[in-house]
């Protein structure tokens, strides 16, 4: 993580809407954000860009740290590697109470040093708490069980699985992957059961889900999407689309195309682990099925999402390799070899090569001194009822505490709407109109925008032109 830390943040700004909620948490301005957010939304030229809210669960832990530090990048992404540590730690207990320690520790270490996962440290999103209060919520209801039943453990597992939704919708998941495992464990030991811990044993964790489900109503405004907002864009040809996105993404993992036998070796033994293993480890399996149907059923795909899910289909292809041990006898050497071997491959092949990824400068963006002078100037010497134009509307009203919209389809809305328009003059994005766009260079652009800040990266126009 040391090796391939950057200071800043990416221009990809959904970790502004995690870092404004928290910070609302912390100051008492909920109401500000929401209304800012939908400013954005219903005003920019797409609208399905960000949901209202993000769930509430990644602001409330950040919410302490931005108490403390303030809008300070490196204590946030601390904060995150704490999460990965704690992921690690708990994803080992969980892999080997199924699998050979050493298997599982060869696991780990695959999963510690994979550039992937150290990459996507350097950015405060929600792949990575999220990751470790799945696998901790999966570790608890594999331990769950009737016979050492307490009220307390039915309570802090409900706890867990509703702070795992908290963080990330498709969190509910994992109610079903609960449910599984108490049918598996009824059916085995039903005669071994007295009715009343039964019962207890049963409902304890989903009343305490409902209980906190409700109590986040109350306590939480709402206003993040859920995975049926957008069920109108869900069908054959999106699920289609998705399946082929992620097997190409799927690469990143597996190495370059030149290797593409180790892909399908390691489906071959993913998939023979997974039916192997399906009913004993039901809780694992239907949650990693679960969680595949929602991804290719959700209709934006983004290859991070495969962080969610990734080291649970790891641990299957471990699965599938254990059995190969069982069934030829192999020798503890002998197979501990071939996994190295075979995990080298997938780490050190291609794209993801550790040793080639050497620490690099700052990451372009909104933390960068170019981007802070710009984002002072506006906060400084607009009205806090100025609405700015920024290719970046969350990031923006998070450093400026103004109203923002990410117009770039045609100038008269431009004018119409705002107050200053702040262009990135090195960016190709296509969320602003590029630099060298014909207007910029008309005889009367003048007379409808004029320049009042203006550095290496961003100019800022103050709008000149009468709205109607």
């Amino acid at each position: 993580m040391l090796h391939l830390f950057q200071t800043g943040h990416n221009w990809g700004d959904d970790f502004a809407l995690y870092l404004a909620q928290a910070k609302s948490l912390a100051t008492g301005s909920t109401k500000e954000v929401i209304d800012a957010n939908k400013f954005s939304i219903n005003y920019s030229s797409i609208h399905n860009f960000s949901p209202l809210l993000a769930p509430w669960g990644w602001p409330i832990l950040l919410a302490p740290v931005y108490q403390i530090f303030g809008l300070n990048i490196v204590a946030f992404k601390v904060f995150e590697y704490f999460f990965w540590l704690a992921f690690l730690s708990i994803f080992y207990l969980f892999s080997s109470l199924n699998i050979k320690k050493e298997l599982s520790l060869l696991l780990l270490l695959f999963l510690c040093i994979h550039p992937n996962y150290n990459n996507h440290l350097n950015t405060i999103l929600t792949e990575i708490p999220y990751l470790f209060f799945s696998t901790f919520s999966l570790y608890c209801i594999q331990k769950y069980q009737p016979s050492t039943f307490t009220y307390l453990k039915g309570i802090l597992l409900g706890l867990v699985i509703y702070f795992s939704f908290l963080i990330r919708t498709e969190g509910i998941i994992l109610i079903a992957a609960l449910f599984a495992s108490q049918v598996r464990w009824y059916v085995l030991h039903r005669k071994e059961l007295k009715f009343k811990i039964l019962i207890s044993w049963l409902s304890t964790p989903f009343l305490s889900i409902i209980t906190l489900y409700c109590i986040g109503l109350c306590w939480l405004p709402n206003g993040f999407l859920t995975h049926l907002h957008n069920s109108n864009l869900i069908s054959i040809h999106s699920i289609n689309n998705a399946f082929h996105f992620y097997i190409e993404k799927s690469q990143l993992f597996l190495g370059t195309e030149n290797y593409v036998f180790v892909f399908y070796l390691l489906s071959i033994l993913f998939f023979w682990g997974f039916i192997y293993r399906f009913i004993k480890d039901i809780h694992a399996s239907i949650y990693l099925l679960c969680i595949t149907i929602v991804y290719l059923l959700w209709p934006f795909k983004e290859s991070r999402y495969l962080l969610v899910f990734f080291p649970f289909i790891c641990y299957f292809i471990c699965q599938g390799i254990a059995l190969c041990y069982q069934l030829y006898s192999l020798k503890p050497y002998l197979y501990t070899g071939i996994t190295i071997a075979m995990l080298s491959c997938i780490l050190f092949f291609g794209d993801t090569n550790l040793i080639e990824n050497r620490k690099r400068p700052p990451i372009e963006g909104p933390f960068k001194p170019n981007a802070q002078e710009m984002f002072a100037y506006v906060k400084k010497y607009t009205k806090p009822n100025d609405v700015i134009i920024f290719f970046r509307p969350r990031a923006m009203s998070l450093f400026t505490e103004r109203k923002s919209a990410m117009i770039f389809r045609n100038w008269e809305e431009i004018q119409q709407l705002g107050n200053y328009l702040v262009i990135h003059k090195h960016s190709t994005t296509p969320f602003q109109f590029a630099p060298t766009a014909p207007f910029f260079f008309k005889p009367d652009f003048s007379k409808k925008f004029t320049i009042v800040f203006d550095n290496w990266d961003f100019t800022v126009y103050k709008i000149l032109a009468l709205k109607s």
